[in-house]
């Protein structure tokens, strides 16, 4: 649907889908040709070594079995450490202003 209030003019060439294929397609000499397709072997067989190494979700962290489920990691020995060292901060100050009053 093109916008009523456009100022711009859509235009639209209906081809058939052979037609389209081949105009889409670069017209490249024949030995720059090899030499893209050889590029895109390239290309092609460096994305599929990065694919290899990705991991999906459920092998980088823990899930829950709700719908849809939440994914998380487990806190570290040193973040546990560092909360419960907040917490305790929290306990001291919350006692002291308990003394004050």
């Amino acid at each position: 649907v093109w916008p009523e209030g456009s100022v711009k003019t859509l235009k639209v060439l209906f081809v058939a889908v052979d037609e389209a294929i081949d105009a889409a397609r670069p017209k490249l000499p024949t030995a720059r040709r090899k030499q893209a397709t050889k590029r895109e072997e390239e290309e092609e067989d460096r994305e599929k070594r990065e694919k290899v190494s990705l991991k999906t979700l459920d092998e980088l962290f823990k899930r829950t079995t709700t719908k849809p489920p939440l994914y998380w990691l487990p806190l570290t020995d040193e973040e546990v450490e560092e909360r419960e060292r907040k917490v305790a901060e929290r306990r001291v100050d919350i006692m002291n202003s308990r003394n004050r009053m």
